[in-house]
């Protein structure tokens, strides 16, 4: 249970006893228990915050003032000193390994100035050298020897950045012609640590801040990687990595009232109605499909072998957690769910020759059912985060259509205002029936 939770307990606790639910006794047992487990919860997040920012100010500081002597120094003197950040910052993480271990915030800190020293070492030694590489080379380099970092420190803020700057190398790569799938392998090495993390508390800031920043770079990745020799391919494989990322966020971390904690069903869940939207635009289903297959004469039909992979590994992941979720009759994790198939099956009808029409269309009927379905839930159990999604949805929907259609200004305006008064309804009944949250 989280802190913010526990703080919760114990000013309810006091009504219960009132209440007759519970006996001073029972309470206090509940108090003790609690307040213990607060106490164990962990570091200072602030202090882990100040000493993280603490840690890059001060490497960049070094940066910079190498960089404003730099011209004026002999070789010997670039030499000494492109490597002094990686000394520092070994003596500094071996000091902490041994003396302060048990500060996160000192591991997590000494550890990032460390992976700065690191990179800013490759790229003195590489300018002053004038050794031959290129961006992605460079980053490559540099957060493969990150990586031992966050096993012998047991820190999370330079897994994260690992997976950023490897988000950053496909595209590097990608542009410059290289094999950007090997993201995927690559983002697996810091698998182990996020395991570990969200085994030891599935909820604490470590997991959540991991989650973030895996599903955000995948959601970036996947997009750079795709070789697109299936023009339209990438609905089915952001369809099907969305609708994976919500069901497999509602399978393990669903029990938490805090949005921060779910990061993979939000992420899924809010990634599922963007591209449904941009998927409601009539532009984007032409030229979809096998007929129209890129070809070219440097073209390897091999590469496009991954993507078929992606396409297929996703949706065959979200159709085992829909499953196993409908047989716990889970059952308000379909409409997103199914998200999925609704690429899958859109794109295979405007692939087999139908018009693109078909495909705009198919996709504003589920965003709408998933709008009024997610709205009916709201209202049914008093969740206003709920109710309030499932209004959002129908009305980006709706406005979406504005633009296609050629309704008067009075119209619109009188359908917004129409829309408007449908959220504060809906708020008002909730209020009325009692907010779960």
């Amino acid at each position: 249970m989280s802190k913010k939770n526990i703080l919760w307990l114990f000013e309810e606790l006091p009504k219960l006893v009132g209440a007759g639910a519970l006996s001073d006794v029972e309470a206090d047992r509940v108090r003790q228990h609690y307040a213990q487990q607060a106490e164990e919860r962990g570091p200072n997040l602030g202090l882990i915050v100040c000493a993280i920012l603490g840690s890059a100010l001060i490497g960049l500081g070094v940066i910079l003032l190498f960089a404003h002597n730099w011209v004026f120094l002999s070789r010997e003197a670039r030499t000494v000193l492109s490597f002094t950040p990686l000394v520092l910052g070994q003596c500094l993480t071996g000091w902490v390994l041994v003396r302060k271990r048990d500060s996160v915030a000192w591991r997590e800190g000494a550890t990032l100035f460390l992976m700065a020293g690191i990179g800013a070492s490759i790229a003195l030694i590489g300018q002053t050298y004038h050794i031959p590489g290129d961006m992605g080379s460079f980053l490559m380099t540099w957060m493969l020897l990150s990586i031992p970092l966050v096993y012998l420190a047991d820190v999370s803020v330079v897994g994260a950045l690992y997976w950023v700057g490897l988000t950053a190398w496909t595209g590097f790569v990608q542009d410059e012609g290289g094999y950007a799938m090997l993201f995927w392998p690559l983002a697996a090495l810091m698998g182990p640590h996020l395991w570990n993390a969200v085994k030891t508390d599935p909820y604490g800031y470590r997991a959540s801040f991991l989650g973030w920043v895996l599903s955000l770079c995948l959601c970036v990745a996947t997009g750079i990687a795709l070789e697109k020799f299936m023009p339209g391919l990438w609905i089915v494989v952001y369809c099907g990595l969305f609708a994976m990322l919500y069901l497999l966020g509602k399978y393990a971390l669903d029990d938490s009232p805090s949005l921060w904690h779910r990061p993979l069903s939000v992420v899924g869940a809010a990634g599922s109605v963007v591209v449904s939207l941009i998927l409601t635009f009539n532009e984007l289903w032409k030229d979809v499909g096998w007929s129209h297959y890129r070809y070219g004469r440097y073209v390897n039909e091999w590469f496009a072998l991954p993507d078929y992979v992606l396409c297929i590994g996703f949706l065959a992941a979200a159709t085992i957690l829909l499953v196993i979720l409908i047989r716990e009759k889970r059952f308000e994790t379909v409409p997103f769910g199914v998200a999925g198939f609704v690429g899958f099956i859109g794109y295979m009808t405007v692939s087999a020759g139908a018009p693109p029409e078909l495909g705009m269309a198919l996709f504003n009927l589920y965003l709408f059912a998933l709008g009024g379905i997610t709205l009916w839930t709201g209202i049914r159990t008093g969740q206003l985060t709920t109710l309030n999604g499932g209004m959002a949805i129908l009305t980006a929907l709706i406005t979406a259509r504005f633009f296609d259609s050629s309704l008067s200004f009075t119209a619109r305006g009188i359908a917004f205002i129409l829309i408007g008064a449908g959220f504060v309804a809906a708020n008002l009944i909730v209020k009325r029936k009692g907010v779960v949250q």
